[in-house]
């Protein structure tokens, strides 16, 4: 006879699914903002300080796209898919930066990533309460 699973056991099953949707979306996003930033980088001469407001944009962008897209899929439990999302998302920054820097995240990255995941946040909070299309 099968085991039943309780109501409060975390299923890969039951997340997964969202959880990679909303990574996808946020990795899309992110990376669309990237290229839109890099560009107006390379048409433009921007100081220093407007680099800096491109990257919390983009991890901004990034983490709402994310978190709406796995709450959209998800349809419940917005503020845990985002905040979930918003960290997958975040250590696949830190992945990235470490892998392409060879540097240990620096404190900045900290406010960073604490964008990111209330961007995210705020993003399954609206993913959930947007209206279903009717079929």
């Amino acid at each position: 006879m099968e085991k039943l699973k309780s109501k409060n056991e975390i299923r890969l099953g039951v997340y997964g699914k969202p959880l990679l949707v909303g990574t996808i979306a946020g990795t899309a996003t992110a990376v669309a903002v990237i290229l839109f930033c890099a560009l107006a980088v390379s048409c433009f001469s921007l100081p220093t300080a407007a680099m800096r407001i491109m990257a919390i944009l983009t991890v901004a962008a990034g983490g709402f796209a994310g978190g709406y897209g796995a709450a959209r899929a998800f349809r419940k439990k917005g503020l845990l898919i985002g905040v979930a999302v918003g960290v997958i998302l975040a250590l696949i920054l830190t992945i990235a930066g470490v892998l392409f820097t060879q540097q240990a995240p620096a404190m900045q990255s900290l406010t960073k990533f604490a964008i990111l995941i209330v961007s995210a946040m705020i993003g399954g909070i609206l993913g959930v309460n947007a209206k279903q299309k009717r079929r």
